[in-house]
């Protein structure tokens, strides 16, 4: 399962969309033996900054798709790169 959405952004992402926009991706399509989820923020070339949750991540308490997308809307809009760290967002 994947859903993808697009967010403001007060960054460059080198590039960004038209708009000030970054594209976000939450998917459990990796390989089933990983076991988790991963968000993205992608800018429309290679620059994306990630996060891979374990289904069973005690942190985030992240148990299935809901709870991901449900983190994603907790971020601050307009989406900032420093935010993004700070929640252990990781360049890819």
């Amino acid at each position: 399962m994947r859903f993808n959405f697009f967010l403001p952004t007060a960054d460059e992402w080198y590039g960004t969309y038209d708009g000030g926009y970054v594209e976000c991706v939450v998917s459990n399509e990796l390989s089933p033996k990983y076991d988790q989820i991963r968000i993205g923020f992608w800018g429309n070339d290679d620059t994306a900054l990630i996060l891979d949750l374990k289904k069973s991540d005690k942190k985030y308490q992240t148990i299935d798709m809901l709870d991901a997308l449900d983190l994603v809307q907790k971020i601050p809009l307009p989406i900032k790169k420093d935010t993004l760290r700070e929640l252990g967002f990781e360049p890819f």
